[in-house]
C-alpha cells in the first residue's frame, strides 16, 4: 500500500480516547487464523493495514480488527451480526460511530485491493449506500484526514475525484453525491 507512510504520520495525529494509544498489528499468524475462522481471504492492503494496527479508534469512529477490545470494531463480531456479509464478500474495516460501516467489496476471484463501500445499516444493511473509495489506502487516508478536520469527504465530487479518480470506475454502487 503506497500510502502507509503519510497513514503512519496521520495516525500519530489524531484524536484518540484519553489515554488509548495506536494498537499494534496483527503478525501474519493471527492473520491466518482469522482468515481461517472467517472463511475468507483478506485483500493484501487490508493484510498489510492490519499488520500496522489492529482496529485504532480515532475520531466518533473507528477501524475494525480482529478481537478489538470494543466489540463493534471487532471483525469477528459485526460478521455475527450480518453473516450475509461472508457470501457478498463485504469485510467490515471501519465504523462511522454510529452503527453504520464501510466495507471492503472483496471479489473472492481476484484478492487484490478492493473497493471500499458505505453500508447504512438503518436504510438497508445488506445494499451499500454509496462508494467510499477505490482501495482501502485511499480510503484510510480520506478517513484520518476527516478526523483531522478536512470535510469534503465523501460529498464534494470534485474533492473526491481529484484524489481518487479510479472511484469513477466502479458502477454497482452509487458516488456519494449522487445518492
Amino acid at each position: 500500500m503506497k500510502e502507509l507512510p503519510e497513514i503512519q504520520q496521520l495516525l500519530g495525529r489524531v484524536q484518540k480516547p484519553p489515554g488509548e494509544e495506536i494498537p499494534e498489528g496483527l503478525s501474519v499468524e493471527e492473520l491466518n487464523r482469522a482468515e481461517s475462522s472467517l472463511g475468507l481471504r483478506f485483500p493484501t492492503a487490508l493484510r498489510q493495514w492490519l499488520s500496522l494496527t489492529n482496529g485504532p479508534c480515532v475520531g466518533p469512529g473507528a477501524f475494525v480488527g480482529i478481537r478489538t477490545r470494543r466489540q463493534l470494531a471487532d471483525m469477528e463480531k459485526i460478521l455475527s451480526f450480518y453473516p450475509a456479509w461472508i457470501v457478498k464478500g463485504f469485510i467490515p474495516v471501519a465504523t462511522d460511530g454510529c452503527g453504520n460501516f464501510y466495507v471492503a467489496a472483496v471479489d473472492r476471484k481476484l484478492q487484490e485491493d478492493a473497493p471500499i463501500l458505505f453500508i447504512d445499516t438503518q436504510e438497508n444493511p445488506s445494499m451499500p449506500a454509496y462508494i467510499a473509495a477505490s482501495d482501502l489506502g485511499r480510503f484510510i487516508l480520506f478517513f484520518l484526514r476527516k478526523e483531522l478536520g478536512e470535510s469534503r469527504w465523501p460529498f464534494c465530487r470534485e474533492y473526491v475525484l481529484d484524489i481518487d479518480p479510479e472511484s469513477r470506475r466502479i458502477h454497482d454502487v452509487p458516488l456519494p453525491w449522487e445518492t
